[in-house]
């Protein structure tokens, strides 16, 4: 089963009808499983992240999302279109930075984009001249992008996503190769698209940046959510990780039975555990010590991404 945690930030409320929808979305390649069971929703001025380790499955749903691969099982909408068999046009405006998308060596920055925009036509060379900027390269940079760095070459794949005014934003990665400043500067830019109205959908490892811009965040692992995190919004109550430390493994198992009636996660066991749900210290603690057990400590953990995230994939012991 899916878990879930609230971490409290700036309220999101989301609009009736999402722009993209997955429902129980999954995908294999012969009798593998790179994505199973996959459901979430992505709202008009939602940032919505995808985190997980290398091989998890990101990519792979960010790619049934634009149509790239086909879904094996369940269902993937974009914009009331179930698994894309409807014609492109109808389709919202998408922007694109997927794995690593190439560009024409010889050329400069700006004649890539214009070379990618004349495929539909739609913009002028003046708007693309703005979408170099607004990702910080010089549209009169006449130097072959050979020569560009690595942060440069990112930047100019968002450029190429942004440049026709995407209603929908898929980035993966994207913040690969950029120095501080620079991953700073997209912060400031995605926030922007998302007070205008854009959709965005992001693949990242960094965890601090992610937890900073998301509204929403799952964490994937071998192809699953297990976690999801989420927004505390209205008067919904926050959920909260509390570690509790006994005298002996018999109160132990009288807590963790005590926990689980209460619908709250355990994890651990004997002296040491850890309860996640919808708690209130001081009534937890009059619980407690009306069981009769004999307590050492309880104390709130904090609940931040990365603490989440190393427990969920394995990277804490349990």
């Amino acid at each position: 089963m899916t878990k879930s945690t609230t971490i409290v930030k700036e309220t999101f409320r989301p609009p009736t009808v999402p722009v993209v929808s997955l429902k129980m979305a999954g995908k294999r390649y012969g009798q593998k499983w790179v994505a199973r069971e996959a459901s979430f929703d992505l709202y008009p001025g939602q940032i919505f992240g995808l985190v997980g380790p290398n091989g998890a499955g990101k990519t792979t749903l960010l790619k049934m999302i634009t149509g790239l691969v086909r879904p094996s099982s369940g269902t993937v909408t974009v914009a009331s279109m179930t698994n894309r068999t409807e014609k492109a046009e109808a389709l919202p405006s998408i922007g694109l930075v997927i794995e690593n998308p190439p560009a024409i060596d010889h050329l400069s920055g700006l004649r890539n984009l214009q070379l990618l925009a004349s495929i539909k036509n739609r913009i002028s060379t003046t708007e693309m001249a703005a979408a170099l900027r607004q990702v910080g390269l010089s549209p009169e940079d006449k130097r072959p992008v050979r020569k560009y760095s690595l942060g440069m070459r990112q930047r100019l794949a968002l450029a190429q996503a942004i440049m026709e005014k995407p209603e929908l934003l898929i980035l993966d990665e994207p913040t690969n190769g950029l120095d501080p400043q620079g991953i700073a500067d997209l912060r400031n830019f995605l926030m922007q698209l998302k007070q205008e109205g854009v959709s965005i959908l992001l693949a990242s490892h960094l965890l601090t940046e992610v937890e900073r811009i998301c509204d929403e965040v799952v964490i994937i692992k071998n192809g699953h959510i297990v976690h999801r995190v989420t927004q505390k919004t209205g008067n919904e109550p926050q959920q909260r990780h509390v570690a509790i430390k006994l005298t002996t493994p018999k109160d132990g198992k009288i807590v963790a039975d005590w926990a689980k009636n209460k619908e709250w996660l355990v994890i651990g066991e004997g002296i040491d555990l850890r309860l996640q749900g919808v708690i209130a210290m001081p009534a937890l603690i009059k619980d407690l010590v009306s069981l009769g057990i004999s307590i050492e400590a309880v104390y709130p953990e904090e609940s931040d991404l990365e603490t989440i995230y190393l427990r969920e994939v394995g990277g804490l012991n349990q």
